[in-house]
């Protein structure tokens, strides 16, 4: 896999990282991150029985987020604040 990463950059563009880094900033994702998400993707598809598990635990994860931001509304507003605002000092850095 070929991978670059340009100064004043923490992209490593060529990776499905790169690809993730581009989607946090809000930019269309480079043509070599495309291509590694694309990889990626088709590598995890050709798992079926993880690919099953996957998407049970990110199913589960949804859930449990939804029902912990239904019984504790103030404090899930005030961790997802805290993690926007994160985030955004990161993309920022």
């Amino acid at each position: 896999m070929n991978t670059e990463t340009f100064a004043g950059s923490r992209t490593r563009h060529g990776t499905n990282s790169g690809w993730r880094r581009h989607q946090i900033l809000g930019e269309r994702p480079c043509d070599a991150c495309f291509r590694a998400k694309a990889e990626y993707d088709k590598r995890r598809r050709d798992i079926p029985e993880k690919a099953l598990r996957n998407r049970q635990a990110a199913e589960a994860q949804r859930f449990a987020l939804s029902r912990l931001s239904h019984m504790y509304p103030t404090t899930y507003a005030l961790l997802y604040a805290e993690e926007l605002d994160r985030a955004r000092k990161r993309a920022d850095a």
